[in-house]
């Protein structure tokens, strides 16, 4: 499990319990094992996980400029380059993930200007303290 304290864990699940963001049962079932300070199942380590991982992920995704997405949707339907990479690229965009370092240089060749992803700045710890106040 990530470094959280118990307590933390507490709140966090509570947290998910009341915003309805996953399995009720579950979640209860996890929320009271923390409260009697039982050991979890390793599944619900990795299910804890994996929702802290989807909140701390949906606070860090990258933020795209609209103008780039019509410039990538105007490559697509001119056919003017790799149809498929540059609808790979456009899908990676709008589902918030990071360019790979080849499909940026691609994509800014065939542009011919540079691309700024504004990225935001939420360090790991930030993110955590976020969580930790909820």
């Amino acid at each position: 499990m990530a470094s959280l304290s118990s307590d933390e864990y507490q709140s966090f699940v509570e947290n998910l319990i009341t915003s309805g963001m996953g399995d009720y049962g579950r979640l209860s079932h996890i929320l009271i094992a923390l409260k009697e300070g039982r050991k979890l199942y390793d599944s619900d380590k990795k299910y804890l996980d994996a929702k802290l991982a989807n909140e701390i992920g949906i606070l860090q995704k990258p933020k795209v400029e609209e103008n780039l997405m019509i410039k990538l949707q105007t490559l697509i339907t001119s056919g003017n380059g790799d149809t498929g990479r540059l609808q790979f690229i456009l899908e990676s965009l709008q589902q918030g993930k990071t360019l790979y370092h080849s499909d940026r240089k691609y994509l800014e060749n065939k542009l011919g200007e540079k691309i700024n992803l504004q990225s935001l700045h939420l360090t790991d710890s930030d993110t955590l303290e976020n969580l930790k106040s909820q």
